[in-house]
């Protein structure tokens, strides 16, 4: 290695301890007063961002969890509509008489006697029961019942009991009809 003998004169010696100091001082300020501050403000912007990157992720989850409860809201409203049209807010009695009156003769079937027998509540709706005393075939019954399910009201037949058929094949029966009703 080669032996570098350098002399300096005494204003170069001060200009170069000079420069050291200035570039070490302006090293230190450039690190300490700029590139700190920035580097840290750099990391907050950036944590900053993926928050709010974050939150337009759950923004946007939301917004279409949002379409899609308002989308089943629209079609449970207009199933609650038909459902409503199919259970009336009151007994009806008389609607009930004449929709089994006219369903009756239609399918050739005698009726002698119709009755209200009570009502069972549950969440949403009522169970009006009535009994039916009537005289027909087992063809012309299932045809009755058959008509009663395609009516606008809901109603259900249970409980059919019947005896024996005479020589026609017309038999006397008793069964229960029910008639849903609405409550609100």
């Amino acid at each position: 290695m080669a032996k570098m003998n350098i002399k300096l004169t005494k204003e170069q010696q001060q200009a170069l301890v000079l420069a050291v100091l200035f570039l070490g001082g302006g090293g230190f300020a450039y690190v300490r007063y700029f590139w700190m501050p920035t580097s840290k403000r750099i990391t907050e912007l950036k944590t900053e961002f993926a928050q709010v990157q974050e939150s337009i992720k759950v923004a946007k989850k939301a917004q279409a969890d949002y379409e899609k409860i308002q989308k089943a809201l629209v079609t449970l409203e207009a199933e609650l509509k038909v459902l409503i049209e199919s259970l009336p807010k009151e007994k009806d009695l008389p609607g009930v008489i004449d929709t089994v009156s006219a369903l009756t003769k239609k399918h050739n079937i005698k009726l002698s006697g119709i009755s209200y027998t009570g009502e069972t509540k549950a969440a949403g709706y009522a169970e009006v029961k009535y009994e039916l005393k009537i005289q027909t075939s087992y063809h012309d019954l299932g045809k009755f019942l058959a008509a009663l399910a395609l009516e606008k009201r809901l109603f259900c037949a249970r409980d059919i009991n019947f005896g024996a058929p005479d020589g026609e094949g017309k038999m006397y029966m008793v069964l229960k009809l029910v008639a849903y009703q609405y409550l609100e």
